[in-house]
């Protein structure tokens, strides 16, 4: 029984902790945490995670490409996948926006070389540095 109101003790404790916490953050930090607000028909990835037994290793990675299909209440969010049209429901927070990069296949084969300094040829950089006066020829 003592464990058990221990734990319970530490969960509040905990709990007062990070209340406190919240009431002590600004405003405008408050404001700068980016919220996670999903729409319907709107593509997402999901949070993949698995323990690996035989290697002890935990495996994680953002997994395939989801619509959208309807949100409700709590942080639920229903979405099917777009390879199988297979309808699931996760938590909200195992998702995040999917931005749609640049198309890198019409680009396939196809290699552009950009110097970022000009190649300085070494006959027209003895030109340009003038000669001293206190050199003497051999």
């Amino acid at each position: 029984m003592t464990k058990l109101a221990e734990s319970g003790n530490y969960s509040y404790r905990s709990w007062r902790s990070y209340a406190w916490r919240l009431m002590r953050t600004p405003k405008c930090t408050r404001k700068r945490i980016l919220r996670k607000e999903f729409k319907v028909r709107k593509k997402v990835l999901l949070f993949h995670s698995r323990l690996k037994l035989i290697a002890s290793k935990l495996h994680s990675r953002w997994d395939g490409l989801f619509v959208v299909t309807n949100i409700f209440p709590y942080g639920i969010v229903e979405i099917r996948d777009v390879a199988d049209n297979h309808t699931f429901t996760v938590n909200g927070h195992q998702l995040k926006p999917y931005h749609k990069g640049p198309h890198l296949s019409s680009n396939e084969g196809k290699v552009e070389v950009v110097t970022l300094i000009e190649p300085v040829i070494l006959e027209d950089l003895l030109e340009e540095i003038p000669k001293s006066p206190h050199t003497q020829p051999h």
